[in-house]
């Protein structure tokens, strides 16, 4: 803390910190931006210079233990290092994204010399709270992942955009960054183009009238990535082609499920994201929600209806019509397949009647009669059921889709959890030989001290009784302006302060008095009105003098003249570079430590002053920053009447007061003017005492 800028304190300068230090703890969840987001925040941060290479490995700790905690988390993040970008270190055009939607917006880039995809969130709510969980899983998934290859693409990072950037209007100036995978293209791209998908997944291509390899082939591939997220609490809710990448690149996963805004921690005690969600009708589950039952299933059912559409050519085809643009595949999904009751087989049965659509009745009757497809078939019929109970698990599906898959899932599941351990008995192995490290140094530090601290101790005694013998045979001296300017206020009692007063103001400071020993200068000392201090002139000279006025931010006035005139009698000086703290038997990192206290207690009293007095709607303080004096998280607790800090459209950031809880996480918030507004937990913030 001692080290740490205020404007990177708790600000977005020093969040990488924070999150390779939750990711140590297992803890890399539920972090929330919203407030820095809707603020002007940032733009204060960039003013300061803020940036990860400018914030310390730890806040408050010793040299040894920032070494220590710098080892540890370099152990973690040799696993995988998310860092924090500027717009400078990125290669995009920021005004023009490569695609638009209606949460957010997609850039393509590059950032260090690799190819980067960037996504940011629309500033509103909604659009907050997925960009939020997006973000929060995202970290949570890549933890530990080092450089296996994953069936989800690779977070490296975020980046925090600078005021003076041009970007389009109501989007968020902060993003996520994720290493680009393949050329970009998605498995609904290739479905609607005359692109072999089939090579592109490295499996031979069909040769029937339906593509039953292929479709087993997808169908494994995303449940083995889903089982892997499972695993780790995550349930997605919006698979779909869309939101799966085709990477003909990675031979071992070569497709990558994306876009997590939709997604649920189901491992988080409060269900991070549980009540935020999109989902698209041509794939969700009948439940549309998760079941507490088995929560897992509902993205075992999209993944089934991903691979009916992949195995019926007529449904792979994109849409001709206005009244249905996800093409035939659509009609089936929202209208034909829930009227059978989501019977499989009583469509395959009806269809293959049918005169209208010969194609279809031909591909529906083949599915229905060839024996060759019989395994697929009731692997689909399976899965695609409107009883969450009656439908596998994602482990159980994976089964039935092949053997092989399974076991090949299994093994990459026990690989990921091996490294994952061995990352966790590496980091707990450093931190037993740093602490063991850090208590052998801090006692070595501490018998040093204490055996200068004797040293320092027998000389002043020898000091002091010289003096005073000499003062006792010049009695006749005694008061003299001779004997203060030689010896001045330091033999009256131990201690170089205790004896001056303001009668020493404008004396010469002796010449044998030096710095480190007989006053301090140091940016982490604090000095108080009325207190006698070495000032330095400009003429070269030291001079004692007394603090007379205090402007805040290290700005004194000091008095150095008897009469208190005007002039050269007070002059306006920074602590830090001016003036000297006479010192007072204490050595002087216990003055740092003792000034920092009363700081703290200070400031700890301003803030509980401004919040008895803020009254709903006024703006907060400018001087206060992100996760030093309030905090944004889906995890805070808040009581009625409590009074918070809500984020509004404009950017600015007000004072509320809690009215009372509506429930699923929601506050009803009094937001000034006499009016409510309801808002999710996530998107309060908490002001720290």
């Amino acid at each position: 803390q001692q080290q740490l800028p205020r404007c990177l304190a708790g600000a977005t300068g020093g969040l990488p910190v924070l999150l390779v230090l939750a990711a140590s703890l297992e803890l890399a969840q539920g972090f929330s931006n919203v407030g820095l987001l809707a603020s002007g925040l940032a733009g204060r941060v960039q003013k300061c210079g803020g940036g990860a290479a400018a914030a310390p490995a730890v806040f408050g700790a010793t040299s040894t233990g920032r070494a220590r905690q710098a080892g540890l988390l370099g152990m973690q993040m040799a696993a995988k290092q998310l860092q924090f970008f500027q717009t400078k270190d990125i290669q995009v055009n920021w005004n023009s994204p490569a695609a638009r939607g209606n949460f957010g917006c997609v850039y393509f880039g590059k950032v260090g010399g690799q190819e980067c995809v960037i996504k940011c969130p629309i500033l509103e709510e909604f659009s907050l709270k997925l960009f939020d969980t997006e973000r929060a899983v995202n970290i949570k998934l890549n933890k530990a992942s080092g450089d296996f290859s994953l069936p989800w693409a690779q977070m490296i990072g975020e980046v925090n955009i600078e005021e003076n950037v041009n970007i389009p209007k109501n989007l968020a100036r902060i993003g996520i960054v994720w290493r680009k995978e393949g050329d970009g293209q998605t498995l609904e791209d290739y479905l609607q183009s005359n692109k072999d998908l089939s090579k592109a997944l490295g499996i031979e291509k069909d040769k029937g009238l339906l593509r039953k390899e292929l479709s087993l082939k997808v169908m494994a591939e995303m449940l083995a990535g889903l089982q892997l997220m499972q695993e780790k609490g995550i349930m997605h809710r919006d698979v779909k082609p869309s939101n799966t990448l085709v990477v003909p690149s990675d031979a071992k996963h070569s497709l990558k499920i994306i876009d997590f805004g939709s997604s649920c921690d189901w491992a988080d005690p409060f269900k991070l994201g549980l009540g935020d969600a999109t989902n698209d009708p041509m794939y969700a589950a009948p439940e549309k929600t998760l079941n507490f039952v088995g929560p897992g299933k509902f993205d075992v059912f999209s993944v089934g209806m991903t691979g009916l559409r992949v195995l019926i050519p007529t449904f792979s085809r994109g849409g001709v019509s206005r009244e249905w643009p996800g093409g035939r595949f659509q009609e089936f999904a929202e209208v034909e397949f829930p009227k059978t009751g989501y019977d499989l087989e009583q469509y395959l049965k009806a269809q293959s009647s049918s005169t209208k659509e010969p194609q279809l009745a031909k591909e529906c009757y083949e599915l229905l009669s060839n024996p060759e497809y019989q395994p697929v078939r009731k692997l689909l019929q399976s899965i695609l059921v409107k009883n969450v109970i009656g439908r596998p698990s994602v482990q159980s599906a994976l089964q039935q889709v092949g053997g092989s898959f399974a076991a090949a899932a299994q093994q990459e599941s026990q690989e990921v959890k091996n490294a994952e351990a061995e990352v966790k008995r590496q980091v707990e192995d450093a931190s037993k030989q740093g602490r063991e490290r850090e208590k052998a140094d801090e006692a070595s530090v501490k018998r040093a001290e204490q055996e200068e601290e004797k040293v320092k101790k027998s000389q002043a005694e020898r000091a002091l009784n010289a003096a005073q013998q000499f003062l006792k045979s010049q009695t006749q001296q005694k008061g003299s302006a001779k004997v203060r300017e030689l010896f001045g206020s330091r033999i009256l009692k131990k201690g170089a302060a205790s004896g001056l007063g303001d009668a020493d103001i404008a004396n010469v400071v002796p010449d044998d008095w030096k710095e480190g020993k007989d006053y301090f200068k140091s940016p982490r000392l604090g000095f108080s009105k009325g207190e006698i201090v070495v000032a330095f002139r400009s003429d070269g000279s030291r001079r004692f003098g007394k603090i007379i006025q205090d402007y805040g931010e290290q700005t004194f006035d000091i008095l150095v003249d008897k009469a208190g005139g005007d002039g050269d009698g007070q002059f306006r000086t920074e602590r830090a570079a001016s003036i000297g703290k006479i010192a007072t038997g204490r050595t002087i990192q216990e003055e740092e430590r003792a000034s920092q206290e009363t700081t703290v207690r200070a400031l700890k009293t301003q803030r509980k002053d401004i919040v008895s007095k803020a009254k709903v709607g006024d703006k907060i303080p400018e001087t206060w920053l992100m996760n030093k004096d309030v905090a944004f998280s889906p995890t805070s607790f808040f009581k009625n009447n409590e009074v918070v800090v809500i984020a509004n459209a404009s950017g600015s950031l007000c004072f509320g007061s809690v009215s009372k809880t509506v429930g699923d996480g929601t506050l009803e918030v009094a937001v000034g003017g006499g009016k409510k507004k309801v808002f999710f937990a996530g998107s309060l913030g908490k002001i720290l005492i």
